[in-house]
């Protein structure tokens, strides 16, 4: 069968806190991390810095984002630097259209460092990041006029369903080996156990 990349970020509920839960540390590490870097580019994308791969090209663009940076965040570590996306990333395109899509994004950020917290018994330096969203919320339109339509679209369409909690379940199940070892500090959830068709 042939090999499926996951998604670049999971929703396994509609709870962001039990989502987070759900997650292994592995993919919890790497949706914190995606999560934050599509909320940075939605900082880079209204103040009018070029999202692209193609910074690296443009000089100007290339200051502008590090001055944006360095005052935002003046403790971020260099090798921290957060990758800069392309124009039609899922998450990117679904977060800067509306105030509604950032915070949905957002709240599974949040959601993520505080179970990063509770698991690891530390905290994120991307604690930092959250609390100047807070503080200084996007320049976008408020109200999303269609609905949350992201979790559905990063699954396979082999996987997608009326309910995108159900689908997104089933392919995380696929791609956990060994519940047992993957699972080996938090407990399994209930719904891992549950049969399916997919599989």
């Amino acid at each position: 069968m042939r090999f499926i990349n996951p998604p670049f970020m999971w929703f396994l509920d509609e709870d962001p806190h039990l989502s987070a839960r759900y997650l292994i540390d592995k993919d919890l590490k790497r949706n914190i991390n995606v999560s934050s870097n599509v909320l940075i580019n939605v900082y880079l994308y209204v103040n009018g810095i070029r999202s692209s791969r193609m910074l690296q090209y443009y000089k100007s663009d290339q200051i502008r984002y590090y001055d944006f940076m360095e005052k935002v965040f003046p403790n971020w570590p260099l090798k921290r630097k957060p990758k800069v996306f392309r124009q039609y990333h899922p998450g990117f395109k679904f977060s800067r259209k509306c105030l509604d899509n950032f915070n949905f994004i957002k709240s599974h950020f949040d959601a993520g460092l505080d179970e990063y917290e509770n698991r690891f018994n530390k905290s994120s330096i991307l604690n930092e990041l959250s609390e100047w969203i807070d503080e200084h919320p996007p320049k976008l339109p408020l109200i999303n006029l269609s609905k949350i339509t992201l979790p559905l679209k990063v699954l396979p369409l082999q996987y997608r369903s009326i309910n995108h909690i159900d689908g997104a379940r089933k392919f995380y199940k696929r791609l956990i080996v060994d519940p047992l070892v993957s699972y080996h500090n938090i407990e399994i959830p209930e719904w891992f156990f549950e049969k399916n068709s997919l599989h």
